[in-house]
């Protein structure tokens, strides 16, 4: 895993709900894209892999939030990535012909961390994808779209 922050990181997959988290953020990663080729009916994804690249720590607005979740003043911001292959398949010629394309997929979030949290130790972030989808917009293109939960663990040593 690459990344470019000093704190350690331990990125780890979760069934969710194993439990109702604490500190976690849902969001959902998308990116629109055209191929070289008609895309006819067939497209097919390989599950994403995860790269997280940067965190910081930040501060933010304590108090609570218009859904009622509690801010503590505390942001994890986690910058990455997804790397996933997706296989079209296309008629060239009269033949079927399978394309295979690596993509990498960016993504940002935040999540509300505890005051007290400073980097100081190795941040622990469990993931789990919940849905990965390809969807054909037009002959050409592609929208790729994954939902995605990514929890904050506290690590008491």
């Amino acid at each position: 895993m690459s990344r470019c922050s000093s704190t350690p990181i331990c990125l780890y997959p979760i069934q969710f709900p194993t439990s109702t988290p604490e500190f976690f953020s849902q969001f959902q990663a998308a990116q629109t894209f055209c191929v070289q080729c008609d895309i006819n009916d067939n497209v097919s994804v390989t599950t994403p892999s995860i790269c997280v690249s940067n965190i910081r720590f930040v501060p933010s607005v304590a108090g609570t939030s218009a859904e009622g979740q509690v801010l503590t003043g505390k942001n994890l911001v986690v910058i990455g990535y997804f790397y996933t292959k997706i296989v079209i398949t296309h008629m060239e010629n009269g033949v079927r012909r399978n394309n295979t394309i690596d993509k990498v997929i960016p993504f940002s979030t935040n999540i509300v961390v505890p005051l007290e949290d400073n980097g100081n130790r190795e941040v622990f972030l469990g993931y789990d994808i919940q849905d990965f989808s390809a969807i054909i917009i037009e002959r050409n293109t592609l929208y790729c779209g994954i939902s995605l939960v990514l929890t904050y663990n506290v690590c008491d040593d």
